[in-house]
Parts: C-alpha cells; sequence; structure tokens
C-alpha cells in the first residue's frame, strides 16, 4: 500500500509544480452562445482573458460535453463549467470567474431569428405545438402498428415553432422507441427529408375502457377472450364503461350486444340462475331450525340478489335471497315460529307458514 501512496503524493506534487507560475485567467460567462460543431468548447460559452495567448488557447480548446442537437437548446450553469474544468484537471483556484450564472446554448441547425422579426403570439406556438403533436401520432401509430389515440404533448422553441408553422402538413416526425410512451425523441423533417429540427414529446394514452371483440346474443356468458381493452378518448358519459376485463368476464349479457361495442354496465348482469315463474327450493332458517318448501319465483336474478317469491298454496309474497341454481333462502322471523314439536306427535296435516307439513323435510 505504501508504494501506491507514494506515487499519489508524487503525482499530487507534480500537478502542484506545475501550475507554479501560471497566470490567472478570468474566464466570463456568456449569457448566450451557439455551437459551432456537436462539442461544446470553454471558448464558445465564455471569454477568456488571460495573458499568455497560449494559456488561453488551451483553455478555449476545453470540450465541456456534448452540443444540443440542431433546433435544441440547453442551459449550462457556471458550476458545469468549473466542474469541467476540475474534471481535466484545472486547478481551480488560479483562475476567476465571471459573468452570467448561465448560459443559453443553440445547437449547430439553430436557425438564427432575424432581428425585428416580431416574438410569436400564444396562439402560433399552440398552433405549431398542435401541427408537431399530429405530425407524432401518426409517426406513433406507424411504428406500433395500431391506431391507438396517442396524446402528445410537445415543446418547441420558437425558432422551431416558426420553422413547423412554415411546414404545415408536409411535417412528418420520425422516432420513438417502444412502448411508445413517456418521454419520445422525435427528429422533424419535411416530405423532401429536409429536416426541420429535434424535440422531445410527452407521450401518453388515456385509460383503456373494455370493448367487445365479437358479436354476442343476449344472455350469453362474457368470457374474457370476448373482450379487449383499448383506449378511448372520449366515451359517452351515459355508457358508464368498466376498465378491467377481470371485472366482466362471467357476467351475462342483457341484450346482443355487437363487436366493436363499448361495454356498458347497463349491458351484463351477475348470470340469471334464477328466472321468474321457475320453481324455487326456498330454505328457512328459523330457531336452529332449517325447513325446505317449494315457493315459485315472481323475479329473475343471479346469485345474491334479493327477489320476491310466492307461496305455491296461497300465494303469499315474500322476499328471498338467491343461494344457487333454483335455490333461495329466508330467514323466518323467530318470533312468528311454531315450537318444536316432536315427530311421533305431529299431525301430518298440520301446515307451516311455508306450505310444508310438520314432518317434511327438517335439517
Amino acid at each position: 500500500m505504501k508504494p501506491f501512496i507514494h506515487k499519489v503524493l508524487l503525482a499530487a506534487l507534480i500537478a502542484a509544480v506545475a501550475n507554479v507560475g501560471v497566470d490567472a485567467a478570468e474566464v466570463r460567462l456568456k449569457p448566450q452562445a451557439k455551437c459551432r460543431t456537436n462539442v461544446v468548447l470553454l471558448g464558445e460559452v465564455a471569454e477568456i482573458f488571460a495573458a499568455d495567448e497560449f494559456q488561453r488557447d488551451q483553455l478555449s480548446g476545453i470540450e465541456l460535453g456534448p452540443a444540443p442537437l440542431a433546433g435544441n437548446r440547453r442551459l449550462l450553469r457556471i458550476r458545469e463549467v468549473q466542474d469541467a474544468l476540475w474534471m481535466r484537471g484545472i486547478n481551480l483556484s488560479l483562475h476567476q470567474f465571471s459573468g452570467a450564472e448561465t448560459t443559453e446554448i443553440s445547437g449547430s441547425g439553430e436557425t438564427p431569428v432575424a432581428a425585428g422579426t416580431p416574438a410569436l403570439t400564444s396562439a402560433s406556438r399552440e398552433r405549431a405545438a398542435g401541427i408537431a403533436a399530429d405530425a407524432v401520432v401518426r409517426a406513433l401509430q406507424s411504428a406500433a402498428g395500431n391506431r391507438d389515440p396517442y396524446q402528445v404533448r410537445v415543446s418547441l422553441s420558437d425558432a422551431q415553432a416558426t420553422a413547423v408553422l412554415a411546414a404545415g402538413q408536409r411535417l412528418a416526425a420520425r422516432g420513438g422507441e417502444a412502448p411508445f410512451t413517456g418521454a419520445q425523441r422525435f427528429t422533424f423533417v419535411l416530405d423532401d427529408g429536409q429536416v426541420v429540427g429535434e424535440a422531445t414529446a410527452e407521450v401518453a394514452l388515456p385509460p383503456g375502457v373494455v370493448v367487445v371483440q365479437k358479436n354476442l346474443t343476449a344472455g350469453s356468458i362474457v368470457h374474457a377472450g370476448d373482450l379487449v381493452l383499448k383506449p378511448i378518448t372520449a366515451v359517452n358519459p351515459g355508457i358508464q364503461p368498466f376498465h378491467s376485463i377481470e371485472e366482466v368476464a362471467g357476467l351475462q349479457t342483457t341484450w346482443s350486444i355487437p363487436a366493436g361495442t363499448i361495454l356498458s354496465r347497463t349491458g351484463v348482469q351477475r348470470p340469471q340462475v334464477v328466472r321468474r315463474g321457475d320453481a324455487v327450493t326456498l330454505y328457512a332458517r328459523t330457531a336452529g331450525i332449517r325447513v325446505r318448501t317449494t315457493v315459485r319465483a315472481r323475479e329473475s336474478g343471479g346469485i345474491g340478489d334479493l327477489i320476491s317469491v310466492e307461496s305455491l298454496t296461497d300465494r303469499t309474497p315474500l322476499f328471498a335471497r338467491i343461494t344457487g341454481v333454483q335455490e333461495a333462502e329466508v330467514y323466518a322471523d323467530p318470533a312468528g315460529a311454531q315450537p318444536p314439536v316432536p315427530a311421533t306427535a305431529a299431525a301430518p296435516t298440520t301446515s307451516d307458514k311455508f306450505g310444508t307439513t310438520a314432518g317434511g323435510s327438517l335439517r
């Protein structure tokens, strides 16, 4: 370990000796700068004042990082400049830094705005952003192979917006990576291939709704394979769509539904295991006794639904909860229940309130 420490100390000593006698330079950051190449040089973003011309040239040629793409801009802070110089072995304590705190850098392909050109209005910027967004949507739909209604927001500089407005419907976009949502990078070109500029777009899809992808007849049980989840930008508020296939699978259609229809909550119901007019086995619980009898359904319903049923003898109505296929259950009022009678003393003709005899099925 000691030889390594000695090497580090020796390197530091050499660097310190090398810096002795170096004249201090002033690095004055510009508020705006334009790159001539694809690399940002210190001499492009700052004015450098040094007594030694060689030192000035050396500092001017230091690379600070990649330049923004054509048509784009980026901000470079003085702290980032200092960090870049420090990483290249420049002793910051020997130099002074002044000027702007931040420099706005434009790419080499940026078209300068002519002096005296009026600034774009907010309406013009919105129109340019709309044209660019439409181009992005077309590019995404082509790349993804679908017609999904992508929602796109593009940020353009004034120079880019001016170029987009001039291009109009000739504008096309290239780029985008799967899954084609989030921040996506695009190059905007004309129909003749001329590059207009590059920009980042924020891409999103609206929430998906359940759509029927095959014709379903009334009373059909809906399966997951009958459905597909599609992003839809606008849905009639009266439809009340589903947003998950899982919550629909297993339900039953209430009417015929053609393919391509957004499935409404009124279009499905729980499977009907009891239909109006069916003979239903009714179970009643009271005082620890379970009595079974047969009644007639006055309504249709699925498992868990509360429906009206009636006695087969005197058509007395009551409500029962459906528990299975042509089965229901009711909890009888204990206050109105008859006391239990031994089976040997029971009269076979005595009827209870459900139309069964006292010697009927007791469970």
